[in-house]
């Protein structure tokens, strides 16, 4: 998405970044805020391990970021036109 960007300008570079982080930014917000490592309990009511729970948070941002880059992939030229009409 960068390299697509950077045939435009600097500044669509730049917003993609800003989306990018901004969306990925929320997504590990309510990963956080959640608090799964609360919800979730095995079947004799133990709690789950720290490392599975950082697993399970792992997994959970990354098929945010993956969410994320889709949509923006999408919506590309919106953001691009968006950042152009900002600078003008």
């Amino acid at each position: 998405m960068l390299e697509r960007g950077q045939q435009y300008s600097t500044q669509a570079v730049d917003s993609i970044k800003n989306r990018y982080r901004e969306h990925v930014g929320f997504c590990a917000f309510m990963i956080d805020k959640n608090k799964i490592e609360e919800r979730l309990e095995m079947d004799d009511g133990k709690t789950l391990t720290p490392e599975i729970v950082e697993q399970i948070k792992t997994a959970d941002l990354e098929n945010g970021c993956e969410t994320v880059c889709g949509m923006i992939s999408d919506f590309f030229e919106y953001i691009r036109t968006e950042t152009e009409e900002t600078v003008a």
